[in-house]
């Protein structure tokens, strides 16, 4: 008997007064005892069923099933090595796979869900797990078509249609993402990753009060569940909010402490709210943890210049730039650093090289026109003020610039006209167009 088997489970919970030799028996117990949530007490009692029948591929297939769902991975993958060495089942390929996933040993994992797939190739879990390790690994079109294929064999799969979401999401199908968010609420309102992942999708289409209605209902399902509160503190923050940003994050690091992603979004909040001293020390935490992510160095480097360090700034951006080439905003950032330090040559050559990977990156627009300028080159500096406007039409700071531009050259007209357009976007004091 598995885990997942629904016939009438003959202990139920209750002593084993009938026969405390009955192997069998102590399984059915620890079956019903796991699908109550009692990790533990199931984990003995399959236990007591392995020590009475060491020949029960079940026995052992369920204990490993019960130690994934209670953290032992090594144990877990102990237990499905032990049951496949009796009896070969996808059940037991499909744990293994599991835990070596979340040991991150991705390709591993893939080779065991193959391994499911040969045995049951109908085996709707084998293709979702194998489609997330796919994601993982940022095969995604290979796990779009590994989740297309578990929700045709169970259309009732609710987290099939929660991953495919993200997975849409991820792939910038926005419309498809929100279908499948739906789709997997509908199927069970009761399960969070639907919510989470129709949250993710309502917040990237811009229904930021539809997101925090998601994320606040993922909360409420799965109140242990850090990505969820990450996800709320992140759209408290886009809604105005920092500070309730980090009690939500707060609250993501006290459940996984590990995770470098509250860590540095907590960061951003308290930047916002002006505590440079705090966010530097979360970015050095997100970074210790998470030293390959060029984001963390991109963030880190932000604040550093903010906080007046441009060469420790620099050498973040550096660091980001040598973890992913094509790093737009990393380039860019690293030409603003480059011209607060007057190495303008340096910062245009950043700005350019922004441009070319992300041409439509207006802000690597803006800031090569005003390195232009410094350097003297006033027509370069137009041309690429004129692109930033285009791109960006309600940038008052760019027409203010282009203005400024064209009244140094005597285009006197013309800088009425971009000054108009400027005041008319922002009617702010004059400083605050100058930034």
């Amino acid at each position: 008997m598995t885990s997942s088997d629904s016939r009438h489970c003959k202990t139920c919970g209750a002593p084993l007064d009938l026969d405390p030799r009955d192997a069998d028996a102590w399984n059915d117990r620890a079956v019903a005892r796991h699908q109550l949530g009692d990790l533990a007490d199931a984990i003995r009692d399959y236990g007591r069923a392995i020590e009475l029948d060491p020949g029960d591929f079940g026995a052992w297939t369920n204990r490993g099933a019960a130690r994934l769902e209670a953290g032992d991975r090594e144990g877990a993958l102990a237990d499905a090595d032990r049951a496949n060495a009796i009896e070969p089942s996808a059940t037991a390929w499909v744990t293994r796979g599991n835990a070596r996933c979340e040991l991150g040993d991705i390709r591993g994992s893939i080779e065991d869900f193959d391994r499911a797939l040969d045995l049951a190739p109908d085996d709707a879990r084998a293709w979702n797990n194998r489609g997330l390790s796919r994601q993982a690994l940022g095969e995604l079109r290979e796990a779009l078509g590994d989740l297309d294929r578990a929700v045709a064999l169970d259309p009732e799969f609710a987290s099939a249609y929660a991953n495919r979401a993200s997975l849409r999401q991820a792939l910038g199908d926005l419309p498809g993402a929100l279908a499948d968010g739906d789709r997997a609420i509908a199927i069970d309102p009761t399960e969070a990753t639907g919510f989470l992942s129709r949250g993710l999708a309502r917040r990237d289409l811009g229904d930021l009060d539809g997101a925090l209605e998601d994320f606040e209902r993922a909360v409420a399902l799965a109140p242990r569940w850090a990505k969820a509160w990450t996800n709320r503190g992140n759209v408290h923050h886009e809604l105005g909010d920092p500070q309730r940003a980090i009690e939500d994050y707060a609250h993501a690091i006290g459940l996984d402490e590990l995770d470098p992603g509250p860590w540095i979004d907590r960061a951003m909040a308290r930047q916002a709210l002006g505590d440079l001293a705090g966010a530097l020390e979360d970015l050095d935490r997100g970074v210790a943890l998470g030293p390959g992510d060029p984001m963390a160095y991109n963030d880190r480097g932000a604040v550093r210049q903010l906080a007046g360090d441009v060469r420790g700034a620099i050498e973040d951006y550096d660091r980001a730039i040598e973890i992913q080439p094509e790093f737009a905003r990393a380039f860019n950032n690293r030409g603003l650093a480059r011209r607060l330090l007057r190495e303008l040559p340096a910062a245009v050559a950043d700005h350019t090289r922004a441009i070319e990977l992300d041409p439509g990156h207006a802000e690597a627009w803006y800031n090569r026109a005003l390195s232009r300028r410094d350097l003297g080159d006033a027509e370069g500096a137009i041309l690429d003020l004129v692109r930033t406007v285009e791109l960006q039409p309600e940038d008052a700071r760019a027409w203010f610039q282009l203005g400024a531009t064209r009244q140094a050259r005597g285009d006197r007209p013309g800088a009425v006209a971009d000054y108009d357009r400027a005041i008319a976007i922002r009617p702010d004091p004059l400083p605050a167009l100058c930034k």
